[in-house]
Formats: C-alpha cells, structure tokens, sequence
C-alpha cells in the first residue's frame, strides 16, 4: 500500500462510506500510526476520522495531553483492530462469533456505543452452549449486566448441555457458583455434581497440582454448598460422591442422616430442589364416578408410563377413605427407570379424611428426572382401611392421556400384585410432574 494520491478517479460513483473505506485500505493522507498487538504490526489511519468517531480518541489525538508519534495498542490482535477501524469509517461491520468479544472489547475501550449495540445484539441471537460460558464471562468481564442476565437465562434452559460443554471447564470459580447456586437450573443433580467435579479436577491440572480430595475442595470453594446432594439418590452418594472426596466425612454423615430422617437437614448444604416453583400439572389416567370397595391388602400395586417429553416426576394421586372419616395410612412407593433402578421413593404414615369419591396426593420428597420415550414404573403399597378405586370400565380405556403436549402411554407392570387378573391398575389415578 502507499500513502500518496493516486491519479486513478477513485472517487467518482461511490458512496462517502466508500470512499472512507478506500483511503483507510490504501493509508492514502494517513496520519497516525499503531503499532497493534504482540507483533508490533503496524496500522495506519486518519487523524480526523478518529476524533469525529471517538471522544476517547479525541482525547488522545487533540490538546495539551496529546499522544506523540506512534501509539501502542498490544492488547488486541491487528485484523480485530482493522475490523474496529472499518466500522468507525464506514458505520457497518460483519460481526463473526470468533470475533464479537474481541470487537466488544475495542467498543468499550474507545467508547463507540453504536458497535457496542451491533455486538450485544449479536450475541444475544447467538447464544449456543458451546459458546455461552464465553459470553457470560466477557458479559462480567465489561459489566454488561442485560447480556449476563440472558447467559445465565440460557444456562437455566440448557443446563445439562452446557455443564457438558467444554466451555464450562474453563469458568472461573465465581461463574460456577452462579451456575450451580441457580434454582431455575433445568438439569438432573447428578449431572451437576459431576461437572463440578471435572471442573475441580480440570482446575488442578490448569495450577499444574496434584488432582486429591483437599485440592479440588480448595478449588470449588463454596460452589459445593451449593449442590443440592439431598435430591441425589443414595447409591450415587455412595458410588460417585464419596468416592470423590470432595466431601469431608462428617459432611457425609450429615447428608447419610438426611436420607434415614428426611426432616433432619445436612447442615450448610441448599435442600431446596430445583425449580421448585415450575407449574405443576397432573395428568388423569382416569376421573371415575363409579368407584369400587378397595380392600386391605398388603400388596403392591403398580403402572408402567411413558411420556413422549422429559418430565420431572414430582408425585401421584390415590384414591381416598371408604368410610368418608379420618383414617391412617401406611403408603409406601417407589419410582423405577426401565433397569428397575429406583430413582426416587417415600416411605410415611399419613392420615386421610375426604369425600370419599376424591383422591389426595401423595408427594416424594425429591422429584425424579423421566427420561422421554422410556419406560418408567410406579410400585404403590397402600395400607390401611378400606379405599375406594377405580371400576374396570375405566380402567379398560385407560391407556393413554394427554396434557397439553405431554403425551403419556400406560402398561401393566409386573410389579404389580394385587388383582392381577385386570388389566391395569385400580389405583394410581394421576401422576403429578413439572417439566
């Protein structure tokens, strides 16, 4: 390139962004120099174009405190900082996702609140979650609270994808626990702990330390308070999390006396579930008014179900009292996944006192994740004075229902004991689930 006037017309037909554009390429009247990013390259560009674009660089260009010479600009790479002067000559840019943060970067540094918009725009139609721990640690970074808002908004939606991601490994410990800490977080625990895990490990690689218990704890800080360890199951606090050392051994003693006495809290640890606000639905299998004498038996019974779109299994309904009056009621049930792995169960004493044709719910204490299209069982026993249930009318139309676009199909079980010459089950009307 050369910085004298050429004699070819250059100017003639074109716009005034144009002919900007042509002088910056061909450093034509040039008069300021950068030397840009580690290489020193040097970058040549217009003294008045920049005053007029920039206050920042007004204030470096003009009056008593003047820059001299060449400027030294190392902290960006020179095609991102072209890029930059291309927008400032000619109000337009072709922003790319290996460059956003880059051209962000340069926006705030000189003030240019147009491409600041172009960028944030940008990136909140971009999101993905291979690249959305970027952005929300470049949104910190530059204090662009709108655009971390919508990150972590992102994050809630896909959380399981995004804690797999590779992104998530390279978090700083701040935007983990802002993660992990979340209640809108859509993902199944066990996939939370094990990110952190990886996270840890990774963290101890990256100091170049020895990968031990004491070392990942000393990474992850207060992020693990923050798993909620008493949704886990038992078997993977016994196969997994022990294991790990990431827990002391009084703190796993606190979380073994949770699962023997729910009520008893493990001290210092969140025992909400997650999105324990979403809208619960509950889909019938059937509402009957011709309701049968359920007797007392001390058998299981039990339904397979299948919904066409990942639930969380929040609990199911029973029919009440046959008397009408208050009676006592020992329940016990389980959740199984197609391997018959329980995935949550509750095992109480409840007392019941309704109309007798109306049902009750009965609650877990701890949702389960159902995987979509797979095959899944509940195994009630039901203990006490007689109950009403369902007729086999009902029952006999009773294999499929819809809520809303949840699709649910039922099948016998083989778990189930009682009546085995029906169909399907009598009892276990509904199911009650979040998504």
């Amino acid at each position: 390139m050369t910085s004298q006037m050429s004699t070819k017309d250059w100017q003639s037909g074109k716009e005034f962004a144009e002919t900007n554009l042509y002088m910056l390429e061909h450093e034509i009247a040039c008069d300021v120099t950068f030397r840009v990013g580690a290489e020193q390259t040097t970058v040549r560009a217009h003294r008045f174009m920049l005053i007029s674009r920039s206050h920042v660089f007004s204030t470096m260009l003009c009056g008593p405190m003047a820059e001299t010479g060449e400027i030294e600009i190392p902290d960006v790479d020179a095609e991102i900082f072209r890029l930059f002067l291309r927008f400032l000559y000619t109000n337009d840019i072709t922003v790319e996702p290996n460059s956003v943060m880059h051209v962000l970067y340069l926006a705030k540094k000189y003030n240019t609140v147009n491409l600041q918009d172009q960028c944030l725009r940008f990136l909140d139609t971009s999101m993905t979650p291979d690249n959305i721990c970027v952005i929300l640690e470049q949104a910190k970074l530059f204090d662009e609270k709108p655009l971390c808002g919508k990150a972590m908004e992102f994050i809630n939606e896909n959380g399981t994808s995004v804690l797999e991601s590779p992104g998530f490994l390279d978090l700083s410990r701040e935007s983990v626990l802002d993660v992990v800490k979340s209640d809108d977080l859509d993902i199944d625990e066990e996939d939370v702990f094990l990110a952190i895990n990886t996270w840890a490990e990774r963290q101890c690689q990256k100091q170049c330390t020895a990968v031990t218990p004491e070392a990942k704890r000393e990474a992850l800080g207060l992020v693990v308070k923050h798993v909620r360890f008493p949704s886990l199951s038992q078997e993977f606090v016994v196969k997994t999390v022990d294991p790990s050392g990431v827990l002391t051994l009084p703190e796993q003693l606190g979380i073994l006396h949770h699962f023997i006495c729910p009520d008893r809290l493990p001290e210092g640890f969140c025992a909400e579930p997650r999105n324990h606000d979403k809208e619960e639905k509950i889909v019938y299998r059937f509402k009957t008014t011709n309701l049968l004498f359920w007797g007392k038996y001390d058998s299981d019974d039990a339904i397979a179900f299948k919904c066409n779109k990942t639930i969380r299994l929040r609990g199911f309904m029973l029919y009440g009292p046959y008397s009408g009056k208050r009676e006592s009621y020992d329940i016990s049930a389980r959740l199984m996944d197609e391997n018959n792995t329980i995935l949550t169960e509750l095992n109480t004493t409840t007392q019941v006192q309704m109309d007798e044709r109306q049902m009750f719910s009965m609650y877990f204490p701890h949702s389960a994740k159902v995987k979509p299209n797979t095959l899944h069982t509940i195994c009630v026993r039901y203990v006490g004075p007689a109950t009403w249930c369902a007729d086999t009318n009902c029952v006999r139309g009773s294999a499929h229902a819809n809520i809303d676009d949840y699709q649910f199909d039922f099948v016998d079980s083989s778990f189930r004991k009682f009546a085995q010459h029906l169909t399907l089950t009598l009892q276990i009307p509904a199911l009650i689930f979040t998504r």
